[in-house]
């Protein structure tokens, strides 16, 4: 019972008597100093018995250490007008380098960097390092049996660490303007997302596989529109798609038509169906109905059959590639992946170093820091970018294409397969054949794709009786694109049907940074040389951020010519764009309302062409309007409309009315959940998506599924590894919405604001396999939790003390859960709060050497059950002994 007391008596304690807090008796602390230093050098026991006729004076206090968030810690500190805070347990938890030699009393070691030694003299007095040395009074620290406690003050002088008291919560809190050991093991960490599925699963263990139903009811698309006009009849149009599981596999229909005075026109009727087996190299999926084709010249739309072993849901991951180089010796080397903290290391002898550094598709800054011996520092900067038709290393797709097409009804049979040959070179190889008569035989084709250096493409493309092409792309770390591409056509009136030679597009994208907020030139031209004429265009655009102001110019180019014949246009083009973010009371609510302006002047004719104006609005979080007024001044012809947008949560409507129009819209989408036998809304199509259901309840019966009358959990969060999603939390139930089906996501569980804190979730990471085209139930087991208690006594001759400051261990054995508490004044510890599974609790094996005792028992294991296991642990007693 005082176990369990004890922190309630600890809180009120500092909060109403904060002159008052838990004091440590003056005989018991002059006993503990004098009597159990008769080890320790003379000096020692010296400077301990200079200190132990003041320990009456000092009080005892538990706070809880707090950096970053990421280390909490009950810690045992002194206070007598200034806090004594315990220096080896603090550097244990910051992973802050220390040596202490107990015969000459000295704590040495480096501090975060191993260049920047640090050495305390606990006989003399001093601290130095190579920066600076001074003298530590004697009133300025505590030697303790298990530990050495210092000033705040020294804290700051010596380190710059920052240390605070909150009184009332009872914390220690740190600031630090260096990156700290434990902060950069965090962000490593945090970023470092294991490349190997393996990996990946130990991690999130796959409690929820995908299952495979005969039917399952989906999702329900609708796009509704309705337009009307002077003189001309009311026109409606309708798209609807139905998304649903059909023997085992993803089916998708659609239906497209419209309506015009009561007779309805059915335009397209549609099918897709396709079967995902269980995860394999040879076949991922099997697809069946209207398929969109990947052909050289562009996609096709063709009703057959695809086969395929590329992967359903999108890669993330590509490859891992290696950073080498030589620098200075005994430098440090810090890695950055897009801005945070991913690795450092030190160089060796020769001053070499390495980094395994993984790469995901699209882009990734990549940032190496270096800190040499001599205090200089130096930053390089590598931009690589991953595109898709890079294909990992050692791996081989296919893709087999079978059908006839839509539009020209002829038949289309494509084959192709790309294989990574390194993490730099990936080749492609197919063949297409569209039975066509304008060209009857096969195009074979090879890609060849190539990352030079760390931002440069290249890719190669040979289409024997179609054409050749070259393509080169460069992305720098200012974010400075630039792309190329030339085409050599042939004769050939199907895949050239306009009769081009030669064709060459080109675009760039430049800023320019004079300040904070860069200029933007971007420019695109494109060259086109036929039989008989040639085609130039070329538009280069300049935007400049300027506080709220946003203008930008545009220059347009366009020019053709056909044997004497040539024609040019040119145009400027100069805009602006206002953020007004500041309105007076009441209209307060039209904050972000964005001004939109721009003239067009036609410098071929030379006079203003056309100019516009565009206002828009958020009125509330759903509703914005956007009023549009464009004129144009040659023809003299005025338009004004007014643009409505709603966007709910359970649909969209999209309304513009003009001066002799109007047209209004509506789509969303409607899923039906068997499981809860209720429907949901959304505002975005989902066909072709997933949803996920969470509910966290109260297992009490230990079976893992929600019963009828089980309890649910207020205030669980889920806490999802996917950029896309959307999360909506209703009557305690939490749906995760625009997911990719056939895809693992992670999920943890966030506890924080769970209204009940008896309770606990046993698995809080875990991964599912998301389905298609309906909502996957899964329901999240809480189960009550533990406490357990004891004492750790020292056996001595004559009597029996109790050790205060003693670390205990609550380790898991099936579990990932890790406690370590300390002992009170008393020699009791506490802890409330473990889930189920199974733990062995033991005393700090470190501190037992230093004290050169021993504690029997050595350890006990718990089993802690899942039904019932909120019943208390006591007595769990350790004993100790002289070795």
């Amino acid at each position: 019972m005082i176990q369990k007391i004890c922190p309630l008596v600890i809180f009120l304690s500092f909060y109403f008597f904060p002159g008052s807090l838990i004091y440590t008796s003056g005989i018991t602390a002059d006993q503990e100093i004098i009597s159990s230093n008769s080890d320790m050098p003379a000096d020692t026991t010296m400077n301990q018995s200079i200190h132990a006729d003041k320990m009456q004076n000092f009080e005892e206090a538990y706070l809880l250490f707090n950096y970053r968030g990421i280390v909490k810690r009950t810690l045992v500190v002194y206070y007598e007008q200034n806090f004594f805070l315990p220096l080896m347990e603090i550097f244990d938890e910051l992973m802050i380098n220390y040596n202490l030699d107990r015969e000459s009393e000295i704590i040495s070691g480096f501090y975060i960097d191993p260049e920047v030694e640090y050495e305390i003299d606990l006989k003399k007095l001093t601290f130095k390092n190579s920066d600076a040395m001074f003298y530590i009074s004697r009133d300025d620290v505590i030697i303790k049996e298990l530990g050495y406690y210092f000033k705040m003050d020294f804290f700051l002088k010596a380190f710059k660490l920052s240390f605070t008291v909150d009184m009332r919560n009872l914390t220690l809190n740190l600031e630090s303007e260096a990156i700290l050991p434990v902060y950069s093991k965090f962000l490593r960490e945090k970023r470092y997302n294991s490349l190997s599925e393996i990996q990946r699963l130990e991690e999130f263990p796959l409690l929820f596989p995908r299952e495979r139903s005969i039917f399952n009811a989906g999702f329900f698309d609708y796009n509704l529109s309705a337009s009307y006009s002077q003189n001309n009849l009311p026109f409606y149009n309708y798209e609807l798609g139905l998304g649903t599981e059909v023997l085992g596999g993803d089916l998708k229909t659609a239906t497209r038509g419209s309506i015009v005075e009561n007779n309805s026109n059915l335009s397209m009727s549609e099918y897709r169906w396709r079967f995902a087996p269980d995860k394999n190299n040879i076949l991922t999926s099997l697809t069946i109905g209207k398929i969109t084709g990947t052909g050289i010249q562009s996609s096709y739309s063709f009703d057959g059959i695809q086969l395929t072993n590329q992967p359903l849901e999108p890669r993330e991951s590509f490859s891992r590639i290696l950073i080498a180089d030589r620098t200075m010796p005994g430098s440090t080397i810090e890695l950055y992946v897009d801005d945070q903290l991913f690795d450092f290391t030190q160089t060796d002898e020769a001053g070499n170093f390495k980094f395994w550094v993984p790469l995901i598709y699209g882009s990734s800054f990549v940032k190496l820091k270096y800190y040499s011996p001599n205090g200089e520092t130096r930053t390089e900067v590598q931009y690589y970018q991953t595109p898709y038709v890079l294909n990992p290393p050692k791996e081989f797709n296919y893709t087999f294409n079978f059908g006839r097409l839509n539009q020209l009804d002829d038949k289309y049979v494509q084959a192709s397969g790309i294989y990574g040959i390194t993490d730099w070179l990936s080749d492609e190889a197919g063949v297409e054949y569209l039975g066509n008569d304008l060209f009857k035989e096969p195009i074979f084709y090879n890609s060849l794709t190539s990352r030079i250096s760390s931002g440069y493409l290249f890719n190669i493309l040979a289409a024997p009786n179609a054409f050749y092409q070259l393509s080169a792309n460069a992305v720098y770390p200012s974010l400075a694109t630039i792309n190329l591409s030339y085409r050599n056509y042939e004769t050939n009136l199907l895949y050239n049907p306009v009769g081009i030679t030669d064709e060459v597009n080109t675009n760039m994208n430049l800023p320019l940074y004079f300040d904070e907020t860069p200029l933007v030139i971007q420019a695109i031209g494109n060259y086109q040389n036929l039989e008989t004429s040639n085609i130039y265009n070329l538009r280069v655009s300049l935007t400049k951020n300027i506080e709220s102001y946003t203008p930008n110019l545009t220059y347009g180019f366009r020019q053709f010519g056909q044997e004497r014949l040539i024609f040019k246009q040119a145009f400027l083009l100069i805009g602006l764009l206002k953020s007004i973010d500041v309105f007076p009371e009441p209209f307060n609510f039209f904050r972000g309302t964005l001004l939109n302006t721009g003239l067009n002047f036609n410098i071929s004719a030379d006079e203003v062409e056309s100019f516009y104006v565009s206002v828009a609005t958020n009125i509330t979080s759903t509703l914005r309007l956007q009023f549009d007024f464009d004129k144009n001044l040659i023809s003299n012809f005025t338009n004004t409309r007014l643009n409505i947008f709603f966007d709910l949560p359970f649909t969209r409507s999209y309304t513009t009315m003009g001066r002799d129009y109007f047209t209004t819209s509506l789509l969303g989408s409607v899923l039906y959940n068997p499981a809860s036998n209720q429907f949901d809304f959304f505002n975005r199509e989902q066909i072709g998506r997933t949803v996920s259901s969470f509910r966290m309840f109260v297992d009490e019966d230990g079976n893992g599924k929600f019963d009828e009358n089980e309890q649910l959990i207020n205030g669980g969060r889920i806490k999802i590894q996917s950029a896309n999603s959307n999360i909506r939390v209703v009557k305690n139930e939490t749906l995760v919405r625009d997911l990719n089906p056939y895809t693992m996501y992670n999920i943890q569980i966030d506890e924080s604001n769970v209204k009940e804190p008896l309770y606990t979730v046993k698995d809080k990471m875990f991964s599912f396999e998301a389905g298609p085209n309906y909502v996957k139930n899964i329901d999240v087991p809480f189960y009550a939790v533990s406490e357990v208690s004891g004492y750790v006594v020292r056996r001595l001759e004559t009597t029996n003390l109790p050790l205060a400051g003693v670390k205990v261990h609550i380790e898991g054995v099936d579990n990932d859960q890790k406690v370590i508490v300390n002992t009170f004044n008393d020699g009791s510890f506490y802890y409330f709060g473990l889930r189920p599974g199974t733990f062995k609790i033991y005393v700090n094996k470190g501190q037992l050497e230093y004290l050169n005792y021993e504690a029997i028992p050595g350890e006990y294991v718990l089993k802690i059950g899942l039904v019932g296991s909120e019943k208390p642990f006591e007595n769990l007693n350790f004993d100790l002994y002289k070795k």
